[in-house]
């Protein structure tokens, strides 16, 4: 009857308390890379285009299908998976029980014949698991909600990684393009400079330095050039695709981001909520306190119960219960519980470390943001009044009341600040993607942001 009585038990302990779920880990994850993309594409940018290659040859990308290509590809997230899996396999080991054993012992008579001496202890089991083995599956609990959260911020570093990748490929286009309608009104004013210089309208030094100027906004382009076909290899080794970057065609565009966040103290305070970082500290300080009681808990190493019988020579037989057990007299395994005990203030002082950095990070790309922002308003100002000042020379310039060269100088003008601008749209991107890095949460949407034709 003991013996049925303790395989009953053995079968229920095989399991761990409770099956350990990770799908609400990634609920955020779900959240985070769902961004409103705008429902009419102002136009698709592309490395293709200036390699001459046709329109529907382009395979469409948008950001969200770049992080999602990215996160499907990425051979180090797919290794994280499978630190995922081993946890989760430590995590069943640790809710098993050692398996019972058997230990016999014969004697048989040498002397006169007669019945051998036996004694059988089975099953033997170690009742220390009772109290063991539940520790010991919350320490791996701890530990796969450890690895669940490394796989969290692993994934938030690719999702930044891959959007800033994305709208570099949009900054160096842009850039790209400007620098070309520059060099477009710079030739055709060199021309008419050049035109106006054979009437006398025009002096040599005007047409040298209107020559000059279209020389170093051609050799502008050039570097602008290299830069996007830079920017869409990187994008197309952080995606793995095995499309080639000249095939890309980029549906999405650097819009302006709205402004509308959270104060930040209250950024701080989700940060400390939600950061993958902070939450994982929380639950190294939560594994050593587990980590102490387990080894408490182990004191009282071993106590062994079993059904034993024993047949001796003189022909006497019976079964009985066998008991052994280890007296904690000397050792209570007090080295390793002060170990824990010393692990744990390292992990609390640890967190302390981590709690602060996450804060100076969101403080320092909250305060870039909010500069670079301003800054993008700035500048959009700016390129108004010198849309208005462009008008104001077109107009006058037909009654030869300005120069060809002061009307470049303020084309120029225009098309570096337009540069100017797109750089501050750039950076306003890169900080908020870095701040909803820091934070663990995206914390804005967007909007469209007009654009400006002079």
């Amino acid at each position: 009857m003991w013996f049925l009585c303790i395989l009953l038990l053995l079968g229920g302990c095989c399991k761990p308390h409770k099956q350990f779920s990770t799908t609400k880990q990634f609920d955020e994850l779900r959240h985070t890379t769902q961004t409103n993309l705008m429902d009419a594409y102002l136009h698709t940018k592309s490395y293709g285009a200036l390699l001459g290659i046709e329109e529907h040859e382009f395979v469409k990308l948008s950001r969200d299908e770049a992080v999602r290509f990215a996160l499907m590809n990425n051979p180090s997230l797919q290794s994280d998976f499978q630190k995922l899996g081993i946890a989760k396999a430590d995590l069943v080991q640790a809710g098993l029980f050692r398996n019972p054993s058997v230990n016999s012992l014969v004697r048989i008579r040498t002397d006169s014949p007669g019945d051998p001496n036996v004694e059988i202890d089975a099953p033997v089991l170690d009742l220390a698991d009772f109290w063991q083995v539940p520790l010991k599956k919350r320490v791996s609990e701890d530990e796969l909600e450890i690895t669940t959260k490394q796989i969290l911020q692993s994934i938030l570093t690719i999702y930044a990684d891959t959007k800033i990748a994305y709208d570099s490929c949009l900054f160096a286009y842009e850039k790209y393009t400007i620098m070309s309608k520059t060099i477009e009104m710079a030739q055709e004013l060199y021309e008419w400079i050049q035109y106006r210089y054979q009437f006398g309208f025009e002096t040599a030094l005007d047409v040298h330095l209107a020559n000059v100027r279209l020389l170093n906004f051609i050799s502008d382009r050039t570097l602008y050039e290299a830069e996007v076909k830079n920017a869409f290899i990187h994008l197309t080794m952080l995606i793995g695709s095995k499309i080639s970057a000249e095939q890309f065609s980029l549906t999405d565009d650097l819009i302006h981001q709205d402004r509308d966040i959270s104060a930040l103290r209250k950024l701080n305070e989700l940060a400390m909520e939600v950061n993958p970082d902070v939450q994982m500290q929380h639950l190294k300080v939560r594994q050593a306190c587990h980590r102490i009681s387990l080894e408490r808990a182990k004191a009282l190493k071993s106590v062994k119960l079993a059904v034993s019988y024993k047949l001796d020579f003189e022909g006497e037989r019976g079964p009985g219960p066998g008991l052994n057990f280890d007296v904690p007299l000397f050792d209570w395994n007090q080295a390793q519980i002060q170990s824990a005990k010393v692990d744990l203030n390292q992990q609390e002082k640890q967190l302390l470390t981590i709690q602060r950095e996450v804060t100076q990070h969101v403080n320092v790309h909250y305060n870039l943001y909010e500069a670079s922002f301003k800054q993008t308003d700035i500048h959009h100002q700016a390129l108004l009044a010198l849309k208005e000042g462009l008008n104001f020379a077109d107009h006058y310039e037909h009654r030869m009341m300005f120069q060809h060269g002061t009307i470049l100088d303020v084309y120029m003008r225009y098309y570096l600040e337009s540069i100017t601008y797109i750089t501050n749209l750039y950076n306003t991107h890169v900080n908020l993607y870095m701040l909803e890095k820091a934070i663990g949460h995206r914390v804005t949407g967007a909007y469209e942001v007009e654009v400006i034709e002079p």
